[in-house]
């Protein structure tokens, strides 16, 4: 019994098949979306091709003088974990200054 599915001209240097070309609608910019700034990414949980991201931000108790300063979940952002690889090469040059 052999293993070897390959075809006797489908070696290593065979022609592969392209690879499909991935496109994406349109984006349409809305001035009117919420805009949340985060100063901490607190906790990262991966589910099978999901990546959890919960986010935080300093907040000040002003109930009392002074107030204590709290760190609070501000945002959880779900994401396939291929986009966030995507994201994650976008974001080097800016990184770098």
């Amino acid at each position: 019994m052999t293993w070897n599915t390959l075809k006797p001209d489908e070696g290593a240097d065979a022609p592969r098949a392209p690879e499909p070309v991935v496109t994406h609608p349109q984006l349409i910019d809305n001035p009117h979306a919420p805009e949340h700034v985060a100063t901490d990414a607190e906790g990262f949980f991966l589910t099978p091709g999901l990546v959890h991201i919960t986010l935080a931000a300093p907040r000040v108790d002003h109930r009392t003088s002074p107030g204590p300063v709290n760190r609070v979940v501000m945002a959880r952002i779900v994401m396939p974990v291929e986009e966030r690889k995507r994201l994650v090469l976008r974001r080097a040059p800016v990184a770098r200054g």
